[in-house]
């Protein structure tokens, strides 16, 4: 079976199959395009050179639209739900209390989504007051586990990389550290990204465009964190397997040199 079909169809059957490194990667990847797939119900609707010929006039209240409405609804949390499998499976498999702590913060996405469906449906101070508690909830907890756990770093007491770990793999010609640096700060920052675009809803004279313009950089932000994130999970996932001995950090050469 083709490689790219077998991820695929263990993402589908998360929580069932044994979880690799390129699954969890992958289900990460999806998280951070949650916004593509809350989208749908436009897309379909209005993007498609055939949406009135199937749909019709009356597309706002066949069945079709309910169909779609829920699909939007429903994909949000199903992305979080496939990590959380994830990591349950993980913890089945080799007992790791990690991965109870990394369903935590996945339990905390299907808060924050609860929470602004709530409010959605009934808006008022107080509904708005405890989604902004859930999303801020949420990201407080992601933001912790990006740094210690997914990056590793703040752990280490070395004092001539502060804040940072012994090991980096991009580190400048002239010694300096600032690209791990602008990571963590833009990677703080834009896990509370969410703050714009939820006060722009509270402002009445927003129009449609403003807020959906709003949207879509936020969006954007967030695949350039997505970015820049993955560079440093595969440099600690190649340390820690190092430090593992699952691989090594030089080639070994396959024929033994004579050096008599």
């Amino acid at each position: 079976m083709n490689r790219r079909k077998a991820v695929l169809i263990r993402e589908i059957f998360a929580g069932f199959v044994k979880v690799e490194f390129v699954d969890f990667w992958l289900a990460d990847q999806f998280n951070s395009l949650v916004g593509i797939f809350m989208d749908t119900q436009f897309r379909v609707q209005n993007a498609t050179p055939w949406s009135e010929d199937i749909f019709g006039q009356y597309y706002d209240y066949s069945w079709l639209a309910t169909l779609v409405r829920s699909s939007s609804t429903l994909m949000t949390p199903l992305l979080a739900w496939i990590r959380f499998l994830q990591c349950l499976r993980r913890f089945h498999d080799d007992g790791s209390s990690s991965h109870l702590y990394n369903t935590a913060k996945y339990s905390t996405s299907f808060l924050k989504y609860g929470m602004a469906f709530y409010y959605a449906q009934e808006p008022s101070k107080s509904t708005f007051a405890l989604m902004c508690c859930a999303y801020f909830c949420s990201s407080a907890f992601t933001l912790y586990w990006d740094l210690i756990h997914d990056w590793g770093f703040l752990l280490t007491k070395n004092q001539k990389i502060p804040f940072l770990r012994d090991d980096l793999a991009y580190t400048s010609r002239t010694g300096t550290n600032n690209f791990y640096y602008f990571a963590i700060l833009e990677n703080t920052l834009l896990r509370f990204s969410w703050i714009v675009q939820v006060s722009t809803k509270q402002f009445k004279n927003s129009s449609t465009f403003e807020k959906a313009t709003i949207s879509t950089v936020v969006l954007l932000l967030e695949m350039f964190r997505r970015f820049i994130w993955n560079f440093l999970r595969l440099e600690n996932e190649h340390f820690n397997n190092c430090g593992e001995f699952r691989t090594v950090r030089t080639k070994i050469l396959d024929k033994r040199i004579d050096l008599s």
